[in-house]
């Protein structure tokens, strides 16, 4: 037929190529056909190789052997790997395998299963019954951009923590043997992580028009502190509505963040009576809203003057227990929460704040544990964190983290940075952060998984 071109050949043995893995032998005959080189586009979808997800499953099974439980994530060559996203790249490896392809497997950010089971079903499942899981699977991530909450099989339904450890033992079967098994067993194990913990987040009035609660929600925000302006000014009473809808629809309760003895500018005296008895009344209306779950208090202090005071903190401790018997007088669901200064022996002198006193009139105590501003380290936040747990009575602790490098440097920190300050206050007893705050934070903090409490 004359001379063939060099990109009709890279064509013509593409197609007799594709013609073989469908059918099962090479054509009979193959057609050419003119064609000229074309740029093809690149794809910036993160991929996994294959030696890199054998290096995840050598490392699963190992990991449990030693824990009994799944590690929410794996470090591979020197990136962070989700168990979500180690379990789609495994039972798309276990397909591959199957038909003795060792290639790449894209990872997409999948997310976590919304409803896991505790428990699994046990015992033994065939070849041919894994491997049509393994499509399930990777069917319905590819669909739901998560993982299942479980599989329904011949045994009984195989929790998500379970599925993981049983494909990274057919990986590993594969690259000793040669061969998938014939059968694997399925086991029970539990996600070696504690309880998923709180988050929170402090929202001023100004930008709650632009809060994403979907992304809030998947990474585990349960609570936000909207400022209160957001309820006393009318022009933003129809963005209050809205805000209040969607936070209700997200699952995330709202707590009316109330500035209480800072007005126009100025410090009150606690001892103002008037001023006290306008408060309560705030925040009894900020308590009407229909979508409010909370009363977050601020500025419940003096302003580092305390020691000037005699009973400086009988009377903050006073004017807080009388805000919180007023709101539980109303709804003893609603959630009382204040924002604390982080100066532990401090605290009570310069502001009278005592952690303890305060305490049974609290249901969340949050140290502002603002290292930027006070030129500290991510390990003064876990200090800060167990100075004020092991003060409060068994009340819980969230711990409020600056999102930027300070109040001088606007500068949002790297997720990573913010990452090791959260588990800076998980170690030191929290089991919660409060992030400050929304607009504020480095854009790849919202991708990936809720944070787990330590064992």
């Amino acid at each position: 037929i004359g001379k063939i071109n060099y990109q009709s050949l890279i064509y013509a043995y593409s197609r007799i190529i594709n013609f073989y893995n469908t059918n099962g032998r090479l054509p009979s005959s193959v057609t050419i056909k003119n064609v000229k080189i074309s740029t093809i586009p690149s794809t910036s979808t993160p991929q996994l190789s294959y030696n890199e997800i054998s290096s995840i499953a050598r490392a699963i099974t190992s990991y449990v052997s030693q824990n009994c439980g799944i590690p929410s994530k794996i470090v591979v060559n020197n990136r962070n790997i989700t168990s979500d996203d180690y379990l789609y790249a495994a039972v798309t490896t276990t397909i591959n395998l199957n038909i003795n392809q060792k290639i790449s497997v894209p990872i997409n950010n999948y997310k976590s299963p919304t409803d896991p089971l505790k428990t699994t079903a046990i015992g033994t499942l065939t070849k041919t019954e894994y491997l049509q899981m393994a499509q399930s699977i990777k069917k319905f991530m590819e669909t739901n951009k998560r993982s299942p909450d479980y599989v329904s099989t011949s045994i009984g339904k195989v929790n998500y923590q379970s599925l993981i450890y049983a494909y990274s033992r057919i990986i590993n079967f594969y690259n000793t043997n040669g061969r998938l098994p014939n059968y694997v067993t399925v086991i029970n194990i539990k996600n070696n992580e504690g309880p998923i913990a709180h988050g929170a987040i402090w929202v001023h009035a100004y930008t709650m028009d632009k809060v994403n609660f979907a992304a809030l929600k998947n990474k585990g925000i349960t609570d936000i502190f909207l400022e209160q302006q957001a309820f006393t000014k009318m022009e933003y009473r129809t963005a209050l509505l809205n805000f209040l809808k969607g936070a209700s629809d997200a699952g995330i309760r709202v707590s009316a963040w109330v500035i209480c003895l800072r007005e126009n500018g100025d410090w009150v005296d606690p001892t103002n009576e008037s001023h006290i008895e306008k408060l309560i009344n705030r925040v009894q209306e900020l308590l009407s809203f229909q979508g409010v779950g909370g009363i977050h208090l601020d500025y419940i202090r003096y302003p580092g003057t305390a020691y000037k005071f005699p009973n400086a903190t009988d009377i903050i401790t006073g004017v807080v227990q009388r805000i919180y018997e007023t709101v539980k007088s109303v709804n003893p669901a609603i959630l009382v929460s204040a924002a604390l200064m982080p100066e532990e022996t401090s605290n009570a002198y310069l502001y009278g704040q005592d952690y303890g006193r305060l305490a049974p009139y609290l249901d969340v105590l949050i140290p502002m544990a603002y290292k930027g501003n006070y030129y500290e380290t991510t390990a003064w936040i876990e200090e800060v964190t167990e100075y004020v747990k092991n003060r409060c009575g068994g009340k819980e602790v969230w711990t409020g983290l600056q999102t930027y490098r300070s109040d001088s440097d606007p500068t949002p920190i790297p997720k990573a940075e913010l990452e090791s300050d959260i588990m800076a206050a998980f170690n030191g007893g929290a089991t919660g952060y409060v992030l400050f705050r929304y607009g504020l934070i480095d854009s790849s903090f919202w991708d990936g998984n809720p944070y787990y409490l330590p064992n």
